[in-house]
């Protein structure tokens, strides 16, 4: 698969949700091209749509090896950690200015 294809899917994943472009995804998870593979898990970790249950459709549907689907859990873990540090950084500096 080609890495401009994923992330053409990508990019209509994160926009319009189409089924389509996320199973493109799902399907690029498993592309033996590392960075084929690196692409998809990082757009279907940024959660502009739901990959949480897409994942679970490509499970049930043995489209997505678990190892892989579970990368995509941990990369979005991952983001909502920084997310969240990210917002308590800046909360914790608001309340030093005021203070």
């Amino acid at each position: 698969m080609e890495l401009a294809y994923v992330f053409a899917c990508g990019i209509v994943w994160r926009y319009t949700g189409d089924r389509e472009a996320g199973w493109e995804l799902i399907r690029a998870l498993g592309d033996e091209d590392g960075d084929v593979h690196d692409l998809a898990t990082t757009i279907l970790a940024d959660r502009c749509q739901d990959p949480v249950a897409l994942l679970n459709a490509a499970i049930a549907a043995r489209a997505v090896d678990g190892r892989d689907a579970a990368e995509v859990l941990a990369a979005m873990t991952a983001n909502q950690y920084r997310e969240h540090s990210s917002a308590m950084a800046r909360q914790e500096q608001f309340e030093r200015e005021q203070s």
